[in-house]
């Protein structure tokens, strides 16, 4: 049988998961978690959860991010003005990235003096 502390773990994971899904009401979170909706509420505002919601949500979308890509170059390739906007400003970010990487120096200082010993 779990301990108070495992059960709060569960119910804390169950709610994370919950909210990293984002299409469910604090309402069916609390009924699904056993978990007060001002608890729910609370945890929203720590920001280990936070951060625990947006790494659950991020895994959640690389899973599902080409599906969204394909289906994006789809309607943009139909004529859909919304979805060619998008694609553009997403290309438009990827390279504005590659520009910022390929910005920075990046230096190597190699000590080859072999005299010196670990």
């Amino acid at each position: 049988m779990p301990t108070g502390q495992e059960s709060t773990e569960e119910q804390k994971a169950i709610v994370i998961e919950l909210l990293a899904e984002g299409i469910h009401t604090i309402p069916h979170i609390a009924e699904v978690s056993k978990v007060c909706e001002r608890s729910i509420h609370y945890l929203r505002k720590d920001p280990e959860i936070v951060r625990r919601i947006v790494a659950k949500a991020r895994e959640a979308l690389k899973s599902t991010l080409p599906k969204i890509y394909t289906a994006l170059c789809k309607k943009a390739e139909e004529g859909s003005y919304p979805h060619i906007r998008l694609l553009i400003n997403h290309i438009e970010a990827i390279e504005q990235l590659d520009t910022a990487v390929l910005d920075r120096n990046i230096t190597f200082k190699w000590d080859l003096d072999d005299s010196k010993e670990a």
